[in-house]
């Protein structure tokens, strides 16, 4: 096999998933998760999936495409493009990981790391997804549960399509959804048109003109559903409305296009759209920002030009949202982030490091204190280092003012992956402060949606029921 078809061969058709490593060396693919070297045939290895437009393809426009995505889409980059994110007012993207980290001078031999980002990017005909490791159905449950609206059993009929669509299609109607419980936003119009009685400022040559019909040609300004705002939701929700998901969402668009009353404007005067003053359209303001992230890239698509664009989701944040929800449905108080608890860096600036667990709870008079963790568990090595001084300086600051009931971690894991463990209690102050490791056991993503959802459920159930049964010891 020539090199030219080794890379597109062992890029296309197959899925990159998170929190992986992959080399390709000798023409083998090894996939640094699964500690195996594999063929370049072996369907079932987890490897990189590039989409094509165009049946044409060549290594060299496949390489430089993901140089080009390594050393544009880092982490510097990702925190200022503002990661697309669900609930984003509290879970905000911190990740020092690029979307993929590339190593190699060539298409033979090269490493490439992904990180919590997934999502797809797209430039010129290719396009790079990266889904979640656990499978779709993991995705598809987490983001249906983080949401309200969402119906996790009819995610299936659309959640296959290329892209992520579907997920940026759940992004918009939570956010569509949110910001409509409030009614349709209303803007101050400036109107000119004849009316029976003066309104506003009259025109004062016209007023010297003979009637027509008795009416004066008024220039005034009053509440209007007719505003750019509208429109652009109007055209996100068009550009999104193949999929199935959106379709509960019909009414609402019915509503937009009835007040929109015809109105139009070209796509430039909407992406330079401001946002709402007034504070009861603050999710409005959230949906603007996303509804252009849809025309941007509905734009890109159908341009000639070597654009890029894409939808990136950080699913670490989203997870960690995930089991903060879990936590409060089943009555346990998970206190609200805050900022009150700081370090000094001992710079010149005097400046503080804010120190936010993930997940601070209090039962009984007593502080839980636990981090949630997307990465893989090492079973052998146990915690990473640079978090168990992470989890051991937060416990000392909360120990301050509080007593401490336990800490920990909590991690995702597959089903097959699941070892037993042991833990020993954390030492503070010559006090023993007891440190558990829990996890959330994810089912195997090939069982059938029902099956998938129903053991998920259960899996739920067991980790509050070792969250309750902690609480009750340390009673």
């Amino acid at each position: 096999m020539t090199n030219t078809e080794l890379l597109f061969n062992v890029l296309k058709g197959m899925s990159l998933k998170d929190k992986n490593n992959f080399i390709i060396q000798d023409n083998n693919l090894y996939n640094c998760e699964n500690k195996t070297l594999t063929k370049k045939y072996d369907r079932k290895c987890s490897s990189i999936n590039l989409e094509f437009k165009k049946i044409q393809y060549s290594e060299v426009e496949i390489w430089n495409f993901l140089t080009f995505i390594a050393n544009n889409i880092t982490a510097e980059n990702l925190n200022k493009i503002k990661v697309t994110l669900f609930n984003q007012k509290d879970y905000k993207h911190n990740s020092d990981n690029n979307f993929i980290n590339l190593l190699g001078t060539s298409s033979t031999n090269f490493s490439l790391q992904t990180g919590n980002v997934i999502g797809f990017i797209q430039k010129d005909k290719h396009i790079l997804n990266i889904t979640s490791r656990f499978g779709d159905k993991f995705l598809q449950y987490i983001v249906a549960d983080s949401d309200g609206f969402l119906e996790i059993e009819k995610l299936g009929a659309f959640a296959h399509q290329n892209n992520y669509h579907w997920l940026i299609a759940c992004l918009f109607k939570q956010k569509l959804q949110q910001a409509y419980s409030i009614g349709l936003p209303k803007q101050y119009t400036k109107f000119t048109q004849r009316t029976l009685k003066v309104k506003g400022n009259i025109d004062n040559i016209d007023f010297y003109y003979p009637k027509v019909f008795g009416k004066y040609l008024c220039t005034y300004k009053e509440h209007s559903y007719q505003t750019k705002a509208l429109l652009l939701f109007i055209k996100a929700y068009e550009s999104l409305s193949a999929q199935q998901l959106l379709f509960s969402c019909r009414n609402i668009y019915a509503d937009m296009l009835r007040a929109n009353q015809g109105f139009d404007c070209t796509n430039k005067e909407l992406f330079n759209l401001d946002y709402f003053n007034n504070s009861l359209y603050s999710n409005y303001n959230e949906l603007i920002d996303l509804s252009k992230k849809v025309l941007k890239f509905q734009s890109n698509n159908i341009s000639n030009e070597q654009q890029c664009s894409g939808f990136l989701f950080d699913i670490s944040m989203l997870f960690e949202y995930f089991i903060a929800k879990l936590l409060k449905k089943n009555n346990i108080h998970v206190l609200n982030k805050s900022s009150d608890k700081k370090i000094p860096t001992g710079g010149n600036t005097k400046k503080e490091h804010i120190l936010e667990p993930d997940i601070v709870f209090k039962e009984n008079n007593k502080t839980f204190i636990f981090d949630i963790k997307y990465k893989k568990f090492d079973f052998d090595n146990g915690v990473k280092r640079e978090d168990l001084f992470q989890i051991h300086t937060y416990v000392a600051q909360y120990a301050n003012n509080d007593e401490i009931g336990a800490c920990g971690f909590i991690y995702p894991v597959k089903q097959e992956d699941l070892k037993k463990y042991h833990t020993t209690p954390i030492l503070q102050n010559n006090k023993e402060i007891p440190f558990y490791i829990l996890f959330l056991v994810i089912p195997e993503d090939k069982q059938d949606r029902y099956k998938f959802n129903t053991n998920i459920k259960n899996n739920c159930h067991d980790l509050i029921q070792q969250i309750k049964n902690l609480i009750l010891k340390y009673h």
